[in-house]
């Protein structure tokens, strides 16, 4: 299969996603390791488009931080075959404890951050999701996390994602043009605005965005360097003035 030239900037995940397909083809599913949401953004576009028996999957609904899968092609793709484990920390009460105390402290077992899926954190509780071959195992050797000391033992029940903060910002634009979202989000002319298109510091749906006239619609993610992270909510209704209102979330 010839890449297509949207993937340049990622030719050797494309690379590694396509041998696996083609290694799935052969008659047994085959599983990569996890990979951040810029990747899975990549991966989920190499998949619609070569249309490959293949998912991605975190172990949960709305990990963001996923595993991509492929089956051979008589074979319906099943979540319960992905090697992913859940384990369930317990922390002490009161424990003030951060994504950054969590990953440092799997990191300081030799683990590498491919093997290591979302960590959803809960009230005493928090959620780590890896890869099989390393949990528990390995995280049966985690006994403290930021100067606490934690319990390993395996997930019971479903995970829910931790629901972010988010921070809204509203206004109207003369139409939904990526250019356009910008000035709205940042403040800045769209002269400037285009700067930042231009020299690749916009991100939409986890993937460089190079042209100015894209067309942003409702659930998409913007990340702007220097200014955040935005999902945008609502685009619509058009005002009296034939403004089109936009409502966006950012991250905080």
């Amino acid at each position: 299969m010839s890449l297509s030239p949207a993937f340049s900037e990622d030719r050797e995940l494309v690379t590694r996603l396509n041998d696996l397909w083609r290694r799935a083809e052969s008659g047994t599913p085959r599983f990569g390791a996890f990979m951040d949401e810029r990747a899975v953004a990549v991966a989920e576009a190499f998949c619609r488009r070569s249309g490959v028996n293949g998912e991605l999957y975190g172990g949960f609904n709305g990990a963001a931080r996923k595993m991509a899968g492929f089956f051979p092609p008589w074979q319906e793709p099943e979540l319960s075959a992905y090697p992913i484990k859940a384990v369930e920390l317990t922390l002490p009460k009161g424990a003030r404890l951060t994504h950054r105390d969590f990953l440092g402290s799997l990191m300081s077992l030799r683990l590498t951050r491919e093997s290591i899926g979302d960590i959803v954190q809960g009230e005493g509780k928090c959620h780590i999701f890896a890869q099989a071959t390393v949990a528990p195992g390995s995280m049966n050797e985690l006994v403290k996390v930021g100067g606490y000391g934690v319990k390993c033992g395996e997930c019971a029940g479903e995970v829910a994602p931790a629901k972010p903060a988010f921070e809204e910002r509203r206004g109207t634009v003369a139409s939904a043009r990526l250019d356009n979202i910008i000035k709205l989000l940042t403040g800045l002319s769209r002269e400037k605005g285009a700067a930042l298109i231009a020299s690749d510091q916009v991100m939409l749906n986890h993937i460089v965005c190079p042209e100015v006239d894209t067309r942003v619609r409702e659930g998409d993610i913007l990340s702007i360097r220097g200014h955040g992270r935005f999902r945008v909510e609502e685009t619509g209704p058009v005002t009296k003035k034939g403004r089109l209102t936009i409502v966006c979330a950012k991250y905080t």
